[in-house]
This record gives C-alpha cells, structure tokens and sequence, in this order.
C-alpha cells in the first residue's frame, strides 16, 4: 500500500476562462502558459474532455497514457475524455489548443453516411497525426475563424450555435482527410459489430472480462465477434479486453494511491492476489513496482 501522502493524478473539468465562456475554449499554447496557475499542465492530469493540439512552432513531446509522442510542426494530437496526459514544459514550442466536451456536439444534425456519429468518427482516428504544411496550414486558418467568433458580440447561445458548426465542420475534414472511411466500410458488419463492441467494452471492462459476455450482449457468437475485432482493429476480442483492463490498472496505479486491494476490486477481480498475477503475466512487472517507477 503507498504512503498515505503519495500523489493522485488530478482530474480536469471543463472549466473555460471567463473571458470565453461557451461549450468549446480555443487558446493558443503561448497563451496557455501565460495563464495563472498552470502548473498543473506540467503534471499528469487526467481530463474529462476533449482535447485537440495543433503544433504550429517548435517541437516537443507530450504524453499521454504513458507513451511519449514526439510532436512537431503540423503534428495533430486528439485526446479524449479520461485519458491522462502531460504537456512538455521544457521545449520551447506553441500551438492551437481546443477543448470541448461531448456533449457540446450533441445538438449537431450532420448529413454523415450513416448513422455513424462525428464523436464515434473522431474515436477511429490516431491520436497523433503529421499533417502536411498544406493541410496543417487550413487548419490553422480555420481555428483562428473559430477563435474571431467569440469575440462576436451576441448572447452566448449564438456563438455557441455559430462555435458546434464550425467545430462539427472541422473535425468532419480532419476525419475525411485521414480517417477516410468509405460508405461501404461504414456499413460493413464487421465494422459495425466492432464499433458495438468497443462501446460495450468502455462501459463494462470492469465487470465483464470474457469474449462469451459481450457476444452475449451483441447477440452474436465469440468466433463472429473476435473475428470483426481481427478485422478492423487487429487484435483478437480477448486481446481487446485485456489491452482495456491493463491500460485502467496503470492509470489507477499510477496516479492514485489506492491499495492494490481496492484497484482490484474496482477492476472486477474476485482477489488481490488474482489481479497481481494478471498484472505480472500481462506486463511483465508487478503492481507495486509500476507504481513505484511512475510516481
């Protein structure tokens, strides 16, 4: 069990400046690092958000989830709600950062190929991506319209309305450009199983730890769903669940002081002694060592 006065990773809400109080904040980096009390940002934090990072200046590493990404100009890094990251406060570097919560784009009716929602597109994309100076360029120029509307002088419900269109408009050509997928594909049952899975999978993980519950679920049987999951991401259904589970343990290890005892039972383990062992066989390092090396 840690000491009692070892870290926690802090949990960031949206909460944007008073100067821009809509459903998205837009800021450049520089900025960012001007503001008061930003330290946390140098720190592991975990947000309950949507973040995107367009470099436009210098390079620099950012974190995320224990994987340290090489950025540089052009680079467009997407983060999603519960996932722990770090920026780099060391490089001299700026940018355009964006955040936003899901619920910001809900009201949003856009003619996609199916019935496929813009957030479940911007889950298919890589986190970090290398744009071209050409695309990398757009964007920029978008953003920046995007960062001239609120200064619109209008009640804050239009400039959210004019804000979710121009953000909706975005990101469906960043998803266009780089997670082209076709209406076929959209429509392809292993497509679709896949992505019923993963939804199922973020909801349940801690509970649920075999193939069989969430073919169960999905009313289809392990061989249908693990070969979607072959398919589209790779990975047997199995191999999916683990990756899951695995990637929560180091987050609570990491960035909360939780006994090992309690991480296990938040994680569906019957026992302490069951999770160790999980732990080791999956990564190749006990519980207690992890944490140590990563406070």
């Amino acid at each position: 069990m840690p000491p009692s006065n070892a870290p926690a990773i802090e949990h960031l809400k949206y909460r944007p400046s008073d100067r821009y109080p809509f459903g998205i904040e837009i800021v450049s980096m520089s900025d960012l690092k001007r503001r008061p009390g930003k330290n946390h940002l140098y720190r592991m934090h975990r947000i309950e958000f949507h973040m995107l990072i367009l470099v436009t200046r210098g390079e620099c590493t950012h974190v995320t989830d224990f994987e340290a990404v090489r950025c540089r100009v052009g680079s467009l890094m997407l983060l999603k709600p519960s996932q722990a990251e770090m920026f780099d406060a060391v490089s001299d570097w700026d940018g355009w950062v964006i955040l936003f919560e899901p619920e910001f784009l809900f009201p949003v009716q856009l003619e996609l190929t199916s019935d496929v929602t813009l957030l479940n597109r911007i889950e298919d994309l890589a986190q970090c991506m290398h744009l071209t100076r050409n695309v990398s360029s757009h964007l920029e120029a978008a953003i920046k319209q995007m960062r001239d509307c609120c200064e619109i002088e209008a009640s804050i419900a239009d400039v959210n309305a004019v804000l979710r269109y121009y953000l909706s408009a975005l990101l469906l050509r960043i998803c266009l450009m780089h997670g082209g997928v076709t209406e076929k594909a959209l429509t392809n049952p292993d497509v679709v199983r896949f992505r019923q899975f993963k939804q199922t999978v973020a909801v349940n993980f801690c509970r649920w730890h075999q193939v069989c519950d969430y073919a169960r679920a999905l009313e289809c049987s392990d061989r249908t769903l693990t070969r979607a999951t072959l398919s589209v991401a790779g990975v047997s259904a199995k191999r999916f669940i683990l990756d899951r589970i695995i990637l929560e343990s180091k987050r609570l290890l990491a960035y909360t002081s939780l006994p090992t005892s309690e991480i296990s039972s938040r994680l569906g383990f019957d026992e302490a002694t069951n999770f160790v062992k999980f732990f080791r066989r999956e990564t190749g390092s006990t519980p207690g060592i992890f944490r140590g090396e990563h406070r």
